[in-house]
């Protein structure tokens, strides 16, 4: 189950999230890299390498997007800083150094955009939990796709349980086609609230916590692995 949109702070309980580190979230990190124009004022972009990410698949760099009043102009505005990340077909992707803990809920969030010269989306992003050994889990993110010009945040939770916990965290950053456009990358985690306390949150996310809780309970006792519950 995907849950989008979660904060435990707007609810008055006193559950403060932690953010777990990401390299270069925002792209700003520029060592090693040599940017190109555009061709517009004010736009440059970079072929090949993106500091402290893996490019997977795909021909992949970042790009400083021309604004308005410029024109021609890629973007009405940027998330986070000047700089993001571009691919065009494939997979930009990072694991982390922090590993799945027991007992939180980890929420991924990452804006995705759509260039004012490009009429169709085709961006997506996922975190991965890997165990030492056994399938991986792709936890896909959620949300609504941005109109031109513009950046939609999409959102992944996933819970942090005996089965999962010590599983790597990778995200991936995928195009399926030409210019699939990213920025602004987090990852924080929170302490699971009982399932009392839940019921504040609402009845979907209630119910899935209260699962949670309860397979907790009953799995603690054994090791569980190359399962997954979210």
């Amino acid at each position: 189950m995907i849950l989008t949109g979660f904060l435990l702070s707007a609810t008055g309980l006193s559950f403060a999230a932690v953010v777990i580190p990401v390299n270069n979230p925002s792209f700003e990190n520029t060592t090693g890299v040599t940017f190109m124009s555009c061709g517009s004022p004010n736009c440059q972009f970079s072929d090949g390498l993106i500091p402290q990410w893996t490019i997977s698949t795909g021909l992949a760099g970042l790009l400083q997007p021309a604004l308005p009043p410029v024109v021609p102009a890629q973007f009405n505005f940027i998330p986070d800083g000047n700089n993001t990340a571009y691919n065009n077909g494939g997979t930009i992707s990072q694991t982390l150094s922090s590993t799945v803990q027991n007992d939180l809920i980890y929420t991924f969030t990452v804006d995705l955009g759509l260039r004012l010269d490009f009429s169709t989306f085709h961006s997506s992003a996922n975190i991965v939990l890997t165990p030492p050994s056994g399938p991986s889990i792709v936890v896909p993110a959620l949300g609504t796709p941005p109109t031109n010009g513009n950046w939609s945040q999409y959102t992944a939770t996933f819970i942090g349980t005996p089965a999962n916990a010590g599983d790597s965290i990778t995200i991936q950053l995928v195009a399926a086609e030409l210019q699939g456009n990213f920025d602004n990358v987090h990852l924080t985690a929170d302490v699971i609230p009982e399932p009392g306390s839940a019921g504040l949150l609402g009845l979907p996310l209630a119910g899935l916590l209260a699962i949670a809780y309860f397979r907790r309970l009953r799995t603690r006792p054994m090791t569980v692995t190359n399962s997954y519950q979210s």
